[in-house]
């Protein structure tokens, strides 16, 4: 690292500012101008990687093309005693990370920042630039809190080629968008993605996606639906949660086609908000465990109310409200305050009683069939008993829609939409005269694997909601039940076929006993679907161990020698490791699984021939002797690992590991 006092190329530095995956910030002057500037430099230990050269490089040419007000500019780009860097300005002020870490980031600071980053990022779009790093950290502050979108180093231009490869992971965590974990192609809608995001955060002051570990973050991104305040019985307007469904919806097609769209929607969601309300930091807190959406939405004391954030938006006309369209199949959002359909415990009620059997009902077809039907009767009798026993009373009509019907009698009437957080495709829905609900329908194509009940229907619910094994209607299902946090209980039926999955749920005092049950219990499927029974299927399980076996093997074998002396020892051991993973992919390509699993088979294919070219990659560096291109390809190969680790973890909620492959 360069100290202080050191000069490069005319720059005098003056201290380390920052220190990234690819160089280091430093604080510096530059001496013709005596202006202060920072200075990025490329690290040694790169400089000889031709991909990290032509990378560095093209970050100083796409920002420096980039005549933006709030893209922060560049002043030279060059190479000086081996060392390649980049001058631009110095903004010395705080990052949006900082802001909302120290809880100082108000609603309205919040909308005045991302409405400016996201006209910088909709130019990059219209120069043809995909940021792919969209994240707090990269949004820097002026102390007059002017706001600059920075790092454009791993930004892909439609002449990027050569640079990156099918399977390269970029992006943060918490803000990545699936097809970058999936390691697809990425286009604007990854930033559209990775700024709805930020924005969550930013008026919340919490991740879109909590989890424990990285594979788990990565995993929710995937599968789970997009983050909504209400599943968190977060007090704000109904119209955010249809903001943020499509801002972070799975497929990039279903999202806003432009930044400053999603700025606007949000605006527009947000327009018959207080002023009080977007003057506190954040704007929209979770509550607390136990406090209503009223008592969260309250006005903390003014002793423990954060400092805010000083900025002032600059003076641009408002926005033009816009409509956000509501996806398919989303039910209306509730009203703010509607204690019936948020997800907030209203105050006082009780914990619901710990259930002894939930770790023993939890994938209770992974034991021998003898230990499963005893499981079985002690978790089904209690609840399918009264269901079963009456559920041959006559019915007075029928509703049916799209791939279902069920049975009931003259208290229940049609209504619109279907449960909160299922999302279902065409749903029955009914209420009840005593107020019980009911919704039947096909689950959404991204529901796969054994255990697909929705993050937001978990979010509902007080306490771990575990799946057992049960039957309904005479067909295998996996059941689901638990106490709401908003009060009453929530029964959920999910019943896998060869089309993939039906699911049928019961809401209100006494869902998974009364009325509501003995409906479900008459569903009926429409569309020729055949059952099948949740569980590892051996047809799957034999190849899928057989191909893991033989690549555990081969790693065993292998991964001593990439650590040798001798680069023809590695060389030589990074190819069978390569070999390893391809044949392993191919296995696994020839599996004929069930619609519940060939999503997660197709991924766990892909991630293996991905680390198989990584591998290779690997071996031509050592070839060619080269130290510093090994240690990056290495480096890139234990990365592309995170992404097997997802498609492992996908597969053990399958059931395949712990007893299946």
């Amino acid at each position: 690292m360069l100290q202080p006092g050191d000069t490069l190329a005319g720059y005098r530095i003056e201290a380390v500012a920052g220190v990234g995956g690819m160089g280091v910030v430093y604080r510096a002057t530059q001496m013709s101008l005596d202006r202060p500037v920072a200075l990025k430099v490329l690290s040694s230990t790169l400089v000889g990687n031709r991909t990290f050269r032509e990378r560095f490089r093209r970050e100083g040419r796409h920002a420096a093309a980039l005549d933006h007000p709030n893209i922060i500019p560049v002043y030279e780009a060059g190479e000086s005693n081996g060392l390649m860097f980049i001058a631009m300005r110095l903004v010395d002020g705080p990052s949006l990370a900082d802001i909302i870490e120290r809880g100082q980031l108000t609603g309205n600071a919040a909308l005045g920042i991302l409405r400016a980053i996201a006209s910088a990022l909709d130019a990059a779009h219209e120069a043809g630039l995909v940021h792919r790093d969209i994240k707090p950290q990269n949004m820097l502050l002026t102390p007059g809190g002017h706001p600059y979108l920075a790092d454009f180093g791993i930004t892909k231009g439609s002449d990027h080629g050569g640079l990156t490869h099918n399977g390269d992971f970029v992006g943060s965590l918490n803000y990545v968008a699936p097809e970058q974990i999936e390691g697809q192609d990425v286009g604007s809608a990854s930033d559209i993605y990775s700024l709805a995001a930020v924005l969550f955060q930013a008026l919340t002051g919490t991740y879109p996606f909590e989890r424990d570990n990285d594979a788990a973050l990565m995993h929710a991104h995937l599968t789970a639906e997009p983050p909504t305040m209400s599943a968190r019985g977060i007090a704000a307007p109904a119209t955010l949660d249809a903001v943020f469904a499509r801002g972070m919806a799975k497929a990039p097609s279903d999202r806003f086609p432009t930044a400053a769209g999603l700025m606007d929607a949000c605006a527009a969601a947000l327009a018959g908000v207080t002023a009080d309300q977007l003057e506190r930091a954040p704007s929209f807190p979770p509550p607390a465990a136990g406090a209503s959406p009223e008592v969260a939405a309250a006005d903390p004391p003014a002793s423990t109310q954060p400092d805010r954030f000083v900025w002032t938006p600059p003076a641009v006309p408002p926005p033009t409200p816009v409509s956000t369209p509501r996806p398919s199949g989303t039910p209306a959002p509730p009203a703010v305050g509607d204690r019936t359909t948020t997800d907030a415990r209203r105050p006082g009620s009780p914990d619901p009683a710990p259930n002894p059997d939930d770790a023993q009902q939890t994938r209770s077809w992974r034991r021998p069939a003898m230990a499963a039907a005893a499981a079985l009767l002690l978790v089904v009798a209690p609840i399918l008993g009264y269901v079963l026993g009456r559920s041959d009373q006559p019915r007075a009509s029928t509703s049916s829609s799209g791939a279902v019907s069920v049975s009931h009698d003259g208290d229940w009437a049609s209504a619109a939409g279907d449960l909160e957080g299922l999302q279902l495709e065409q749903p029955v829905a009914l209420r009840h005269a005593d107020g019980e609900q009911l919704a039947a329908g096909r689950m959404p194509a991204f529901a796969s694997g054994w255990d697909p009940l929705p993050q937001a229907v978990r979010d509902r619910v007080a306490g771990p909601i575990k799946p057992a094994q049960v039957r309904l209607a005479g067909r295998p299902a996996v059941r689901y039940a638990g106490a709401l946090k908003s009060g009453g209980r929530l029964w959920v039926a999910l019943l896998p076929d060869t089309r993939g999955w039906t699911a049928v749920a019961c809401e209100g005092p006494t869902a998974d006993r009364g009325d509501c049950a003995q409906v479900a219990a008459t569903l009926r499927l429409n569309d020729g679907a055949r059952p099948v029974t949740p569980g590892p299927d051996s047809a799957v399980a034999q190849p899928l161990g057989a191909a893991v076996t033989a690549l555990s093997t081969a790693r065993k074998t292998a991964e001593p020698a990439l650590a040798a002396k001798s680069m023809a020892k590695r060389a030589s051991a990074a190819r069978r490791l390569s070999t390893a993973h391809r044949q392993a992919a191919a296995s696994i390509k020839k599996v004929d699984g069930r619609p519940q699993e060939a999503a997660l088979l197709t991924s766990a294919a892909r991630a293996l021939d991905d680390q198989a070219e990584r591998l290779r990659r690997l071996a031509v560096a050592a070839d060619r002797n080269n130290a510093a291109e090994y240690r990056v390809a290495r480096a890139m190969a234990l990365k592309q690992e995170q992404r097997i680790d997802v498609a492992i973890q996908r597969l053990s909620l399958a059931g395949y590991g712990e007893g299946g492959a």
